[in-house]
């Protein structure tokens, strides 16, 4: 099974991925030059540098995809990789309340930031979202159907919980985007988690759950 790169999924997914590394960039140029307006987009909860590594990795490996060269397969991989690795260490941190020293190894934050109990951390919502994408993202390498069936569910999963924080950021429901206990989620950083859900449930567009769901049948419709 191969994507259809001249096809509108194949469009889509190129541009998310693209989007998802300026997003990562914004975010860590915020945290290099001490922007807050690049760290937040003015608010208060900023987008953590882990989760800006992250997200880039993961546009890394979603715009590989469809690459037929080893190499750039490998690098898909091993982003994807890092972006699952990344998740499932924070969000270890959070379940176990352990401090692996990994959340200031780029930048260093200040105690006391908004929305944040230990700095630099990314909140559970974000860390599970990349835990979820990094193992979808290594499946959609897989190329079989029951592999991308399993990636498009996990990227369901990833979209749903990103539009809670961004739900609660159009209604003004602080409780859905900044728990006190936790890690908040910044606005940038729930915007690049939603469309890195959809980029890879567009990848495959045509294969899997999605292509019952964009079918003119019935059911699809």
């Amino acid at each position: 099974i191969r994507p259809v790169e001249s096809s509108i999924q194949g469009r889509v997914t190129s541009a998310i991925a693209l989007f998802l590394m300026t997003v990562s960039i914004i975010g860590l140029a915020g945290w290099a030059f001490d922007v807050a307006l690049l760290k937040g987009l003015g608010g208060a909860i900023t987008m953590k540098a882990n989760a800006a590594v992250a997200l880039f990795a993961s546009g890394v490996a979603l715009i590989f995809i469809s690459s037929t060269r080893p190499t750039r397969r490998t690098l898909g991989r091993i982003s994807a990789g890092v972006a699952a690795l990344l998740g499932f260490l924070t969000l270890s941190e959070h379940l176990f309340g352990w401090n692996l020293g990994i959340d200031e190894l780029l930048v260093s934050e200040a105690p006391g930031a908004a929305g944040t109990t230990s700095p630099g951390r990314m909140g559970p919502n974000a860390s599970l979202s990349l835990t979820l994408a990094g193992a979808a993202l290594w499946s959609l390498y897989r190329r079989s159907a029951r592999a991308i069936a399993r990636a498009q569910v996990l990227g369901a999963c990833i979209a749903t919980l990103a539009l809670i924080p961004l739900i609660g950021y159009l209604y003004g429901a602080t409780q859905l985007y900044a728990i006190a206990r936790y890690t908040g989620i910044a606005i940038h950083t729930g915007i690049a988690l939603l469309m890195l859900g959809i980029g890879i449930m567009a990848a495959y567009g045509k294969t899997g759950p999605v292509a019952a769901l964009m079918s003119d049948a019935p059911y699809g419709v």
